[in-house]
């Protein structure tokens, strides 16, 4: 009996550790951003909605809010909630040019939304979207140049731009 387990399990035991034991030849190099199951379910991309606005009507001191609206997507196209740090920017639009961001006007303290609960606290389920209040001591009507940046947790970073205050 010894015999035939013996003969059975050998070739066995051989393709199984054949199968599954390396990488094939072209994998041996590659760095993954995660687990093979949650590709295609990563952020690929933010967008800064057009719901995005300047409110509130300047006061004597000079304060307004800017409400930004914005999207995490996936590969696919799908909005997605997702940890990491959301870091906002505003700067003075040049018109007319390659690239619109002049002088660094404002930044605010990043977001960090890693927790879950704080993530929750900036979602807007219906809109399927972030929405962040942001607080504005600037008297100038803009142009301006809104940047948002994601740093998420796997060391990317995904970022998007928006015009504010043309008319």
């Amino acid at each position: 009996m010894a015999g035939l387990w013996r003969w059975w399990f050998r070739p066995f035991g051989c393709l199984l550790a054949a199968v599954s034991g390396c990488m094939p030849a072209g994998q041996a190099g590659k760095v993954s951003n995660g687990p093979a199951w949650c590709q295609g379910f990563l952020p690929a991309r933010i967008v800064i909605t057009p719901l995005t606005e300047l409110t509130g009507p300047i006061d004597k001191a000079g304060n307004r809010q800017v409400r930004v609206y914005l999207q995490v997507l996936d590969e696919f196209g799908s909005e997605m909630k997702f940890p990491g740090v959301f870091r906002f920017e505003l700067y003075q639009m040049i018109r007319r040019s390659g690239e619109p961001r002049g002088a660094r006007l404002a930044v605010w303290p990043d977001f960090d939304l890693n927790d879950p609960a704080v993530n929750h606290r900036y979602w807007q389920e219906m809109l399927r979207m972030y929405c962040f209040t942001l607080d504005l001591a600037l008297a100038s009507e803009g142009p301006f140049v809104l940047e948002c940046t994601l740093l998420c947790p796997d060391g990317r970073r995904l970022s998007s731009q928006y015009v504010l205050g043309i008319s």
